[in-house]
């Protein structure tokens, strides 16, 4: 007979699967034969067991990339415990809110985690680049709530477009789309809460020493200040440049074609 459910079912092809290996490791031993199992359960499986490997690997390594980027911009090392705590809670809040709203969700849908990573550290950047500058000339309790007032509306503002975003993509009909959208959508609105909440309040449970570093000037890159000359001299070139490749690379885009 036909399985009572699809093979997209991962819970049912798990139990699936038990059931046929217990029946195989029932039957009588024979010389030279082996059991394996194959079919479109089996296949599901292993794929959603290699990508759910790959899309860890793919988090993990996200999140270290984001945190050397920041050491090397910002030359501290001593916020990275912060940050990567901060970031980290929104993932497990934005899970947290998966079982509430899902049960279960697909492998594919756990690519929320880099993404809301990728999109999410926008604001705790901006909150410590700016948050730097104010510690130049305040305490640092006034510099965090001067820094929080500044930049509370402007940062869920920057929120809600992305997230926006996401949750349009939770009205598709395929459910893995719909799951990761609407995850990351979520997921994009507990990070802000983490970043606006939590963040500060590390900062200012800690000593400034901990988190700040001898220098609370922002360190100006050579490179950064030559491109920002360069776009405020040779603007009208730059956008010149910039429309003409857009002309350019239309044809090519109007080529592409979705497998």
């Amino acid at each position: 007979p036909p399985p009572a459910r699809p093979p997209s079912d991962l819970v049912f092809d798990a139990q699936l699967e038990s059931l046929a290996r217990s029946a195989a490791a029932a039957l009588p031993e024979a010389p030279g034969v082996r059991v394996r199992l194959t079919g479109a359960p089996s296949y599901h499986l292993a794929y959603a067991s290699v990508l759910r490997g790959d899309l860890m690997r793919s988090t993990v390594a996200s999140l270290a990339g984001i945190l050397l980027l920041f050491a090397l911009f910002y030359r501290v090392v001593r916020i990275l415990p912060l940050l990567a705590l901060t970031l980290g809670a929104g993932v497990l809040w934005t899970l947290a809110a998966a079982l509430l709203l899902f049960d279960r969700i697909g492998a594919l849908s756990l690519a929320f985690a880099a993404i809301l990573l990728g999109i999410g550290v926008d604001v705790p950047v901006q909150l410590y680049h700016r948050l730097r500058e104010e510690l130049g000339r305040r305490p640092a309790r006034e510099a965090v709530a001067a820094t929080l007032e500044d930049l509370i509306g402007p940062s869920i503002l920057a929120t809600l477009g992305p997230a926006a975003v996401f949750a349009a993509c939770g009205l598709s009909r395929f459910r893995g789309l719909s799951e990761l959208g609407l995850l990351s959508a979520v997921g994009l609105g507990l990070n802000l809460v983490c970043t606006l909440a939590l963040f500060p309040a590390l900062l200012l449970v800690l000593p400034r020493r901990m988190w700040a570093g001898p220098h609370a000037a922002m360190p100006e890159p050579r490179l950064l200040r030559r491109l920002g000359r360069l776009a405020e001299q040779r603007w009208r070139l730059l956008a010149l440049g910039a429309a003409s490749l857009a002309l350019v690379l239309a044809p090519l885009a109007a080529r592409l074609r979705v497998a």
